[in-house]
């Protein structure tokens, strides 16, 4: 069992740690102008960094009791090369296919969860007419492409509740009327809860769309001009305390 600090070990630390603040204290110039010449060098580079557009698409995904598609499955299903092509095509995007499959991989494109059944499609971009015409191309794209799946499941369950309702060997077959009868629970359960794919939220008409600065990397230069300042601190005390004494 270890033994608890005696009191002179507790006043011999808050001493060497006052002792640090002390320095700090005496340094303070030292400290300083690292950090303001930090400030401004990020200031700097905010102001030069260029200027990037954002805009957005919200989407319900379309659903029998759960939703037909998962975000992952949404997201290969866009970046799919033959998707892509059909959408550059179709909406007369001047983006050539590798530029779309660059965005997606630098994040650029990003097709993010929301709450159950819904997704957000980001695109960013320096041009805002670019950043608006791909959002709203890929949103298109899939509404459509997802309600035609929508459709086909619709009438795949239609076909199947009209083959249990006309089947007379099924209702005569004691063993399997029971199955026939959950089988159809589950389908007017599902045909009942459909609802199609939707765009809750389109791309907006205005140029004015998100803005912000693309450099997150800077935010980390105050950090670094504080630190610097503080180990010139401690370094300039070390020099007076153990070489000038000498001389």
């Amino acid at each position: 069992m270890d033994n608890p600090m005696t009191k002179s070990e507790i006043y011999r630390e808050e001493i060497s740690l006052a002792s640090y603040v002390n320095i700090l204290v005496r340094r303070k110039v030292i400290v300083i102008i690292p950090f303001l010449i930090s400030i401004i060098l990020t200031f700097i580079i905010y102001i030069k960094s260029p200027v990037v557009f954002g805009d957005e698409a919200v989407i319900k995904i379309g659903s029998f009791s759960k939703p037909l598609m998962s975000v992952s499955s949404a997201t290969w299903a866009m970046r799919n090369q033959h998707t892509l092509t059909d959408i550059i095509s179709k909406y007369k995007l001047t983006t050539s296919i590798n530029e779309l499959k660059s965005m997606f991989d630098s994040g650029e494109i990003k097709i993010t969860s929301l709450d159950p059944g819904f997704l957000k499609i980001t695109v960013e971009s320096n041009n805002p007419e670019k950043t608006r015409s791909i959002t709203k191309a890929l949103a298109s794209d899939f509404l459509e492409r997802g309600n035609v799946l929508f459709s086909k499941r619709k009438i795949f369950l239609e076909n199947q509740l009209k083959g249990y309702q006309e089947s007379k060997t099924l209702r005569k077959n004691p063993f399997v009327y029971q199955t026939v009868i959950n089988n159809l629970s589950l389908i007017y359960e599902e045909l009942f809860s459909a609802e199609e794919f939707e765009v809750i939220e389109f791309p907006s008409l205005s140029t004015n769309q998100i803005i912000r600065k693309k450099n997150t990397k800077s935010k980390i230069i105050p950090v670094l001009g504080l630190s610097l300042g503080v180990i010139f601190a401690f370094l300039q005390e070390f020099w007076v305390n153990n070489f000038k004494k000498h001389d």
